[in-house]
């Protein structure tokens, strides 16, 4: 599935996965952008959801042209920034206070530990799983830790040797 910076795909060799999430991803974009949504002027927990959901829409969309572009540690990169917009989205929507809301309108967030207990309900998804079992291994994508810089380091010295399971996760 690999390619190397600088490359990109064609539309003869886009693996399957790629070729489907471009066009889910464009499907997604041409229905959202401009969509006039009713409540939104009103009120502050829609509007700060909306934005974390669009955000995260944004930063599928960027890995998907990174992956097509072959700069794979900047995709994987990514995937921290994706769920964590996605997770706060959900949290403004159904667990924050509403001075939990107007302290987000400052840009002040509570942590991931409490942001993926809140999200925890009996029957949802388990965030705090999800958090335990792949978050450090997000930040060690996304702030240059070993999972990026091991990835460089080949037998012959530097290079990519991004692994293609988790490419395709990325763009899962």
């Amino acid at each position: 599935m690999s390619i190397l910076p600088g490359e990109h795909y064609t539309e003869e060799n886009r693996p399957s996965t790629l070729q489907t999430s471009i066009a889910v991803l464009q499907w997604i974009h041409f229905r959202l952008d401009g969509l006039r949504i009713d409540r939104l002027a009103q009120n502050k927990r829609i509007q700060l959801a909306s934005g974390c959901w669009h955000i995260a829409i944004e930063h599928s969309q960027a890995i998907v042209v990174l992956i097509d572009q072959g700069l794979h540690g900047s995709a994987l990169a990514m995937q921290r920034p994706l769920i964590e917009a996605y997770a706060r989205g959900l949290w403004l929507m159904y667990c924050a206070s509403d001075a939990d809301v107007d302290a987000a309108g400052r840009d002040q967030f509570p942590g991931i530990n409490r942001l993926t207990k809140d999200l925890e309900r009996p029957g949802a998804s388990d965030w705090v799983g999800i958090k335990d079992m792949w978050w450090s291994r997000l930040c060690s994508f996304t702030h240059t830790g070993y999972q990026q810089i091991g990835a460089r380091l080949t037998a012959e010295g530097l290079g990519y040797a991004y692994d293609d399971g988790e490419i395709s996760q990325a763009l899962g």
